[in-house]
C-alpha cells in the first residue's frame, strides 16, 4: 500500500505531502501542487471531502484536478478492509472496477484510516435510481465477477494460500450467527400482525437449519472468494449518462461479518434486497448466467453452473439474516423498520420462489 502520515483532519493534508503523495503515484511527473481548496461531502459512515487542486505552471502529469478524502474512525467496522481493498487487494488486476487510490494511512491502535481517491462526482453517481435492466444486471455481474476470480479459491490450491483469505471455519461462522440470532425473537414481535402464519413458522426453522448448511458448504472450496459484503445501490457507481464503466465503492464489513465467503453471495444480496420483486425474478438467471461467464473468461475453469445455483439458493437465506441483524439492536427495531420490513419480505418471497427449504 502507498502509505503517508495518518490523516486524522482534513486540514492537515498540505501542499508538500501532496505534492509527494503525487509524485509517488506517477500523477505528478514535474512541478508541484500550488494550492488546494477542501469542501465537505455527504457520507453515513465516515467523514468525506473533495480536494480541488492547483499546480505550478510547470506541472505535468495526470495532474487530477480533484480528489476524494475520506476519514474513516468507527469501531463497528473492520479498519483494515477498506484500506485493503483499494490499495491491496488487487493492484495487479487491471482494469478494476475500482476508483484510484493515490494514499491510504491506516492506524490499528486506534481502528482509523484515511483514503485520498480519485474524484468520479462529475462523471459518476450511485445507483439509487436506477431501474433493474439485464444491461444493469450484466454491468454488475461483470464487474463482481473479475474481482471475485482474483481471489477464487479451488479445491486443487486449498484456503490457505499466501495473501489469500481462509475459508471461514465453524468458529467464524458461529461469530457472524451470533450477532444475528439476537434478532430473531423481536422481529417475531414486531411482525406478529404482519406476516402470514407460514412466515413465523418457517424463520426459526430455517435459522435452526441453514447454520449446518454453511458449515457444510465449506468442505468444498469451490466458489469461495473475497467477498464485498454491501452491495447496496449507494456502493455501485455508474456513469451518469451510461452504465460503465461502473465502481463497486465503500467495503466495511462489521467485525462479526464473514469477508471470504460464496461471490455468489454479493450478488443474491443486491438483488434480492435493492430489486423489485418482479425484477429480481426476470432477471436473476441472466446475471448470474453473465457472473459465470466472466468467472470463466477470468481463469475460473472448474465451477460449475449447477453448483452456482445451488450456492445463489443457498445464499438467499443470509438475506433473510441482515433484515433478523436489524432488530438484535431494540433501538433499531421501529426507526429503521422502513429498511428492514421490506428486506424481509423481499427474502422471504425469493425463499418460497427458488424452493430453499429443498436444500436444508
Amino acid at each position: 500500500m502507498n502509505r503517508s502520515k495518518m490523516i486524522r483532519h482534513p486540514y492537515e493534508l498540505s501542499r508538500v505531502q501532496l505534492t509527494e503523495i503525487l509524485r509517488r503515484t506517477g500523477a505528478l511527473t514535474v512541478g508541484e501542487v500550488a494550492g488546494l481548496e477542501v469542501f465537505p461531502a455527504r457520507s453515513d459512515n465516515s467523514r468525506v471531502y473533495r480536494v480541488r487542486v492547483s499546480y505550478s505552471e510547470e506541472a505535468k502529469g495526470v495532474l487530477p484536478q480533484s480528489l476524494f478524502l475520506k476519514l474513516c474512525d468507527s469501531a463497528q467496522f473492520v479498519a483494515a478492509s477498506e484500506p485493503a481493498y483499494y490499495a491491496r487487494d488487487y493492484i495487479t488486476l487491471q482494469n478494476a472496477p475500482l476508483l484510484r487510490c493515490y494514499d491510504v494511512g491506516y492506524d490499528a491502535a486506534e481502528e482509523s484510516y484515511h483514503l485520498l481517491l480519485e474524484d468520479v462526482t462529475d462523471t459518476h453517481r450511485p445507483s439509487w435510481e436506477v431501474p433493474p435492466t439485464p444491461q444493469y444486471g450484466r454491468a454488475l455481474a461483470e464487474a463482481v465477477a473479475k474481482l471475485h476470480a482474483h481471489h477464487w479459491v479451488t479445491n486443487e490450491q486449498g484456503a490457505g494460500r499466501p495473501g489469500r483469505q481462509p475459508v471461514p471455519e465453524r468458529e467464524e461462522i458461529e461469530r457472524y450467527l451470533s450477532a444475528i440470532r439476537p434478532g430473531l425473537d423481536p422481529l417475531l414481535e414486531a411482525c406478529r400482525q404482519d406476516i402470514p402464519n407460514l412466515w413465523t413458522e418457517a424463520l426459526p426453522l430455517i435459522m435452526k437449519k441453514h447454520p449446518e448448511r454453511m458449515l457444510a458448504r465449506t468442505r468444498s472450496l469451490e466458489g469461495f472468494t473475497i467477498i464485498h459484503g454491501d452491495l447496496n445501490p449507494g456502493n455501485i457507481l455508474i456513469r451518469q449518462n451510461g452504465l460503465v464503466p461502473l465502481f463497486l465503492i465503500d467495503r466495511q464489513p462489521f467485525v462479526w461479518s464473514l469477508t471470504c465467503w460464496l461471490g455468489v453471495s454479493d450478488l443474491s444480496y443486491a438483488m434480492i434486497h435493492w430489486w423489485d420483486t418482479e425484477s429480481r425474478r426476470a432477471l436473476e438467471f441472466q446475471v448470474l448466467q453473465q457472473y459465470h461467464d466472466v468467472l470463466r473468461s477470468n481463469g475460473v475453469n472448474h465451477y460449475s453452473w449447477e453448483q452456482l445455483c445451488l450456492d445463489y439458493r443457498l445464499c438467499v437465506v443470509q438475506s433473510l439474516y441482515v433484515a433478523v441483524q436489524w432488530c438484535a439492536d431494540p433501538s433499531q427495531i421501529e426507526p429503521m423498520r422502513w429498511v428492514w420490513y421490506p428486506q424481509l419480505k423481499k427474502a422471504i418471497n425469493a425463499f418460497f420462489d427458488l424452493k430453499v427449504s429443498e436444500l436444508l
